[in-house]
């Protein structure tokens, strides 16, 4: 995330009513003449306004060996444009007191304002302005990739690391595999030239989609992106082909040492995209296993026996693809073996035993809170908007969501679990530098 909350009003943040998506107007999808998409999600309840720019834009578009480009663009974006001197945009928002920032991904990058409703024109100048109006120069160049270096050892939690080491073992043949910050070793090779060629083939009008989303007049939007995002021109890109694996046919295993305190055992499995009937039972199936006390492996590996410092799990969604990870960090002299062996059990448990109707009913109650608690709020709504728009081709994605948590049974967690197979399955173990191999659970053959 860049320069995200550096004044956020107390309005701002207010939390909209429960359910709020559910009596908000219906949501409006609209082309502008030079192809910007553009999604009107009006909501008179809510006490402030998001405007998003969504650039089909991701790491996945990076050269080979100039993988971190896209990333480079989420700190680049910030450093001027044709009408607008360095920092200014921020501060023009903070200024209204609202907040700004944007964060990249291997399919998109995306920046947003959050304003008071009557400053959405703003939002549309400042974003057009750097659209096709964005200055390079050596010198940004020079501090972003610095600003990059920091982040990338700022963000190194154990749990990132080992998640960016799974992705690697799912998808060693594509852009999935390769960090949105991209290889240390390709940073220093970017030019100025390399970057102007990306922002002219990628930040265009063509691959851009806009979201306004919470309180504002629908007419008044509509004539802002008329009149600031309409003109604009660009050529671009055909989007590139989708992201492609071979099938995986036997466990993959990696071993990483040092910059942890403790060992962590992360262990994944590849899943279709979120556009996938199950994706949403994945999230049950996660739920189920992990959280809460009386979850099968919290209780396992926490209370049963003080093996682990904390497990959890979860599902994460890219355009192409989603993996469902487990994770667990390992209590000071705990039995690495032993917690290999009991994440696996759990797995192979869920797919042999029905959870009981109490169980999944939980379940469900815990997915369907977490999907409204991040519609609760206008820049969360937002997001789960623009991120339905981007992923699965629908901004009501999470209508969808909902509905199949809802209507999901003790059968299709179980049916989901058995897919979760050892041929499939990637494991990889964060190791401090200093542990030995017995200790590190590297000898139960990773």
């Amino acid at each position: 995330m860049r320069r995200a909350g550096f004044l956020l009003a107390a309005v701002l943040v207010c939390r909209a009513p429960a359910h709020a998506a559910e009596t908000a107007a219906p949501i409006e999808t609209i082309t502008l003449k030079n192809g910007i998409g553009l999604m009107l999600a009006p909501d008179a309840e809510s006490k402030a306004v998001n405007l998003t720019v969504w650039y089909d834009a991701g790491s996945r578009y990076d050269k080979p060996d100039r993988t971190g480009s896209a990333h480079l663009f989420e700190h680049l974006m910030f450093d001027g444009s044709t009408h607008f001197a360095s920092g200014q945009h921020a501060k023009l928002v903070r200024g209204e007191g609202g907040a700004s920032g944007g964060y990249a991904t291997s399919d998109f990058v995306a920046f947003y304002e959050t304003l008071p409703p009557d400053a959405l024109e703003l939002a549309f100048k400042l974003e057009a302005d750097r659209m096709t109006g964005l200055k390079l120069t050596q010198a940004s160049l020079d501090a972003e990739r610095s600003g990059v270096a920091d982040e990338r050892e700022r963000r190194a939690t154990p749990l990132t690391r080992g998640l960016q080491r799974l992705y690697a073992l799912m998808f060693p043949a594509s852009a999935y595999g390769v960090p949105v910050f991209g290889r240390e070793s390709d940073l220093p090779r970017i030019t100025l030239k390399d970057l102007d060629e990306f922002y002219r083939r990628q930040f265009v009008p063509a691959r851009a989609r806009v979201t306004v989303v919470g309180n504002f007049r629908r007419d008044e939007a509509l004539a802002f992106a008329k009149k600031y995002l309409e003109p604009l021109r660009g050529s671009s890109a055909k989007p590139g082909p989708p992201i492609a694996e071979k099938p995986q046919t036997s466990e993959r295993r990696a071993v990483e040492r040092g910059k942890t305190p403790v060992r962590v055992l992360v262990m994944g499995w590849r899943l279709p995209p979120r556009t996938d009937r199950d994706w949403s039972v994945y999230n049950l199936l996660a739920s189920h296993l992990t959280r809460g006390d009386d979850a099968p492996l919290t209780r396992a590996l926490m209370k049963d026996r003080p093996l682990c410092l904390s497990v959890q799990g979860d599902v994460e969604s890219r355009r192409d693809a989603s993996m469902f990870y487990l994770a667990a960090a390992l209590a000071p002299g705990a039995d690495s073996v032993e917690v290999e062996r009991t994440l696996v059990s759990g797995v192979e448990a869920a797919a042999r035993e029905l959870p009981t109707d109490d169980q999944l009913q939980a379940d469900q109650r815990l997915a369907e809170i977490a999907l409204w608690y991040n519609l609760g709020t206008t820049s969360g709504r937002a997001q789960a908007l623009g991120l339905g728009w981007m992923l699965a081709g629908d901004p009501a994605d999470y209508r969808r969501q909902i509905e199949r948590i809802r209507s999901a049974t003790p059968q299709d967690l179980k049916n989901a679990a058995a897919k979760l197979t050892p041929a499939q399955r990637n494991l990889v173990w964060l190791v401090p530098a200093a542990a030995d191999t017995a200790a590190s659970g590297a000898g139960s053959g990773q």
